[in-house]
């Protein structure tokens, strides 16, 4: 039995994309030749839940090496464990680059694959995922693009959204951690009498601090359903028409379950994928959070939401970009054995 480990966070700081998207490779592997160790500074206990009902490992760092900054404390940790748990493969999930860090990780196992967004910087490891396709080129034999299939839910292939008529639901959902309080922002505006013809969907992460007051802004209207940290999501994206939410690993949710996105940036790091969502006309985008909810912005989120024969041409396109590729071998890709 091949032992893998995935060293990763999750908390409010960064949410909860790192963890569900390791979680996700893990039901593409068979789990009869792997045993799985997530190794993390800490986590939550509903994660810790996830983890258990997975049959996964989990592996807490000392306390010493949560300290920000203290590097060489991790690292003998994680030599610790790697030893012990005799891991051979590590998956490197983590918010912060530190190319001396990864360079002494990759020494301590056969192979360090580390999981890219951005690709703007030298990585330290035996090979990349280009979680977001931003390579254009096949330059180099250690990057691989088009695997992000295999870090989706499969709840997300099974089923297809709703036909597109009219534009009556729409989902909101901004992550787990929504820092710029984009969501509360969000529902007061769509509160006006302008979109009283619309049925809103108002998700909200388990991290989001102003889960309390934005529940406030939804009670009492007909229109708003709150819903709080839910594990069945895809319910609400097959009964929406279009989702207003952000990029991260969410955004591939709707693109396979076939959601049309009205796209809300948040992220500096996020910046090329919006660009290349963008370019390739693959969502409707309202721009930056930092340069939002003004009266501009209530007439051009109208104006997306009335444009019914865009929004279709979106639908039938994500539709054909995302689908499941069954003649993709992961494990043969990223060199597992």
């Amino acid at each position: 039995m091949l032992n893998i480990g995935f060293r990763l966070d999750a908390n409010q700081q960064i949410g909860n994309g790192h963890f569900y998207r390791c979680l996700n490779f893990t039901n593409h592997l068979p789990r009869h030749k792997f045993k799985v160790f997530f190794i993390t500074a800490k986590i939550n206990e509903s994660l810790k839940k996830i983890l258990e009902s997975n049959r996964i490992n989990l592996i807490n760092l000392s306390l010493e090496s949560r300290k920000r900054n203290n590097k060489n404390i991790e690292l003998q940790s994680m030599k610790k464990v790697i030893t012990e748990k005799k891991i051979s493969t590590l998956f490197l999930d983590k918010f912060i680059i530190d190319s001396d860090y990864e360079e002494k990780l990759s020494c301590m196992v056969d192979n360090l694959i580390i999981i890219d967004d951005v690709l703007d910087k030298k990585r330290h490891c035996s090979i990349i995922i280009d979680f977001n396709n931003l390579k254009k080129i096949n330059t180099k034999d250690n990057i691989k693009s088009s695997l992000v299939q295999f870090f989706i839910d499969k709840r997300f292939f099974q089923r297809t959204s709703k036909k597109l008529e009219k534009i009556k639901t729409i989902m909101i959902s901004f992550g787990s951690t929504d820092k710029h309080n984009v969501t509360e922002k969000l529902v007061k505006l769509l509160k006006s009498k302008l979109f009283d013809e619309f049925n809103f969907f108002v998700v909200v992460g388990m991290h989001n601090k102003r889960k309390t007051f934005i529940q406030k802004e939804c009670n009492g209207m007909k229109n708003f359903k709150y819903i709080f940290s839910t594990n069945n999501i895809e319910k609400y994206m097959l009964n929406s028409d279009i989702c207003i939410g952000s990029l991260g690993i969410s955004i591939y949710e709707r693109f396979f379950i076939g959601l049309p996105s009205i796209i809300i940036n948040t992220s500096n790091t996020q910046e090329k994928l919006h660009k290349k969502l963008c370019d390739k006309n693959l969502i409707m985008s309202m721009g930056s959070a930092k340069n939002l909810f003004n009266i501009r912005f209530e007439k051009k989120m109208m104006q997306n939401l009335n444009d019914l024969e865009r929004i279709k041409n979106l639908k039938e396109k994500i539709k054909s970009e995302f689908a499941f590729n069954n003649s993709v071998n992961v494990l043969n890709e990223l060199k597992i054995k």
